[in-house]
């Protein structure tokens, strides 16, 4: 067993011993991944797809809707967050400094405050507006929640332009 453990190690190990199979190499290729991608998911480096568990739950007799667990969040790359933190917090005063707590799309004050009292603002990337420097403030919009769900689904490209002048 590996110094790291997944939580998808026991559903792993059961599969290999219901379906009577030797090897991670035989069980990624039951399930149509490598025997790496399975190395990673047991040492915690990779989470299996949505598909693939259901495959995994199907060959155990389980029914996925039933299992609720923290197998099913997304890995957090912890080294990559503690590295962009910084530049974040650096971000989000330079856009709260720039809208004033009004979101830039809907012109509205943002709909609540933080329990430090700053306006809850929501950075949203603007992909058109990129610069070299994907942290700069040229490249964000400050958005209020709903905006920034209404820019996401829609991608409205009026929203986008009206933005893009705002921010530049």
């Amino acid at each position: 067993m590996n110094t790291k453990n997944s939580p998808w190690n026991e559903l792993l190990d059961q599969t290999k011993a219901v379906h009577n199979i030797k090897s991670d190499a035989a069980l990624a290729k039951l399930l149509g991944k490598t025997r790496s991608h399975i190395s990673a998911v047991r040492v915690g480096d990779k989470n299996l797809s949505i598909e693939t568990a259901e495959k995994l739950f199907t060959l155990l007799g389980l029914d996925i809707n039933d299992y609720v667990h923290k197998m099913f969040m997304p890995i957090r790359n912890e080294k990559s967050k503690e590295r962009l933190e910084p530049q974040i917090k650096e971000l989000r005063a330079a856009l709260l400094e720039r809208s004033g707590g009004i979101c830039e799309l809907c012109e509205n004050f943002m709909p609540f405050c933080l329990p430090d009292g700053s306006p809850y603002t929501e950075l949203a990337y603007i992909e058109q507006g990129a610069s070299a420097d994907k942290y700069q403030a040229c490249n964000f919009a400050a958005l209020c929640p709903n905006c920034h769900r209404q820019l996401d689904v829609l991608k409205n490209k009026a929203d986008i332009k009206r933005l893009l002048t705002k921010i530049k």
